[in-house]
């Protein structure tokens, strides 16, 4: 089997000869050798996200304080292709595990897709994938000099079932869980509040709050106000899934891992937890904690109230 970093190589050396642009053929053929090595297993989700991390050194290393994870397209039991064009990329063959991709891993990465580019199709994975290959061009500056490292990143969940293995796994299951992907206790979250670090969370982005004072110093100092919003291990979810045909009194009160149906009202006074959330049309007058779901017509104790009674 193949080292990571020959996976990586042979991708360059196609590059360096001009092979690309891909047929759809090749790109069957290409997926069809990845998944033919031995070891592979095909991951039951998978994403391409943008990372942040704690203010220190501009490529973050291992170790480094992971803030948040955002991924616009999670895929499940889904778009194969795509993970195997990310496999290659990286090297990753099976099980859980996350992986900062470089610019030049990006770019091979759109070559492989490059037969896709103008089918006249929608294809949302790509579209994330173009987007996101710019943002490794972007420095995360709120202001020259001050910014929040930032990297694209590759999560890959062997078995929901297991519990994740990093921050990164954990965010990729909290998308999974609001973009409706997965019901509330479809899949485990076992340990994740150990893998996550406390935030700052602000209208201008997540922040250390080891470093939190001297960043607000410097911010003020040169006439940039920011807002803080909450300080938790857990973020809104409106700030990084919009589930369609949801109404939010207040987006703070309901946490990134919420699963809200369509129909559903969340009232000012009203609080969703991760893990938690309505599997029907339902009127939010309280809490639900982790756990805890609404299915369509019913009332837990109060919990919640049924549209239009």
């Amino acid at each position: 089997m193949l080292a990571p970093g020959a996976y990586l190589a042979i991708t360059r050396m196609s590059l360096n000869r001009k092979e690309l642009p891909m047929t759809i053929d090749d790109f069957k053929a290409l997926v069809t050798q990845v998944e033919s090595r031995p070891g592979y297993a095909r991951p039951a989700a998978f994403a391409l996200g943008l990372a942040s991390y704690a203010i220190g050194e501009r490529r973050p290393d291992k170790g480094v304080k992971i803030l948040d994870t955002y991924y616009p397209v999670v895929s499940l039991h889904e778009n194969f292709g795509t993970a195997a064009v990310y496999a290659q990329v990286t090297g990753y063959t099976a099980g859980s595990a996350s992986f900062e991709l470089s610019a030049e891993q990006l770019d091979a990465a759109l070559g492989h897709f490059a037969a896709f580019a103008n089918d006249g199709h929608r294809h949302p994975n790509i579209e994330a994938l173009r987007e996101l290959r710019q943002a490794a061009e972007g420095t995360g500056e709120i202001i020259p000099g001050l910014g929040v490292p930032r990297r694209v990143v590759v999560t890959f969940i062997g078995d929901l079932a297991h519990k994740p293995v990093d921050a990164h796994d954990v965010y990729l299951r909290l998308h999974l869980l609001s973009q409706r992907k997965v019901k509330p206790n479809g899949l485990s979250l076992d340990g994740m509040s150990g893998l996550l670090n406390t935030v700052v969370w602000t209208d201008r982005g997540p922040f250390d709050p080891d470093t939190f004072d001297q960043v607000r110093l410097r911010l003020k100092a040169r006439g940039v106000e920011l807002r803080v919003l909450a300080v938790d291990k857990f973020p809104r979810m409106a700030d990084y899934v919009l589930p369609g045909g949801v109404r939010l009194a207040d987006a703070g009160r309901v946490r990134l891992g919420a699963y809200l149906a369509e129909g559903t009202r969340v009232m000012p006074e009203a609080f969703v937890d991760v893990n938690a959330g309505t599997l029907g049309k339902a009127r939010v007058d309280s809490s639900l904690a982790q756990g805890v779901v609404v299915g369509d017509g019913a009332d837990m104790g109060g919990a919640a109230a049924i549209a239009g009674a």
